[in-house]
């Protein structure tokens, strides 16, 4: 029952096992990092400020609608694209097309939700007047402030 080499290659089995652990729990740490952060929302986010923007456009009346997040973005409306980027220099941005008939007036306008000097993520207020004109402003509300 006492050969050589048993010991040896019990050691190597637990040696096997415990770097496979490690290696798994890494690769899990780096999927749950990516899937929170803010990368992982440009797409949503892009969605559905072109599809407040299909509502504003085909909707009667007035309507405002403030929208939050906490996460710092530059949204960008261009040929009746909504294209969001996070504060990366590097980033490539996610877009979803809105109003793709193109009989409204495109907006082209470019804002960020923070201020550069700010930690805060401010609201992106939608507004659609009798007029049909529709515009889109960056609020003085910020997260943690309260409307004045």
């Amino acid at each position: 029952m006492n050969k050589k080499g048993v010991e040896e290659a019990q050691l190597l089995l637990i040696t096997y096992l415990v770097l496979n652990v490690v290696i798994l729990l890494s690769l899990l740490y780096i999927v749950q990092k990516q899937l929170d952060g803010p990368d992982a929302s440009k797409t949503f986010i892009s969605k559905d400020h072109a599809l407040i923007l299909d509502t504003l456009y085909n909707s009667n009346g007035d309507i405002e609608l403030a929208y939050s997040s906490k996460n710092k973005y530059e949204f960008i409306y261009k040929k009746n694209t909504a294209m969001v980027k996070t504060e990366k220099l590097t980033d490539t941005p996610a877009s979803y097309k809105y109003s793709e008939n193109g009989i409204y007036n495109p907006i082209d306008i470019s804002l960020k939700n923070y201020d550069d000097k700010s930690e805060k993520s401010c609201k992106i207020l939608f507004k659609k007047t009798k007029t049909d004109a529709v515009a889109i402003e960056k609020t003085s509300v910020c997260n943690g402030e309260q409307a004045e």
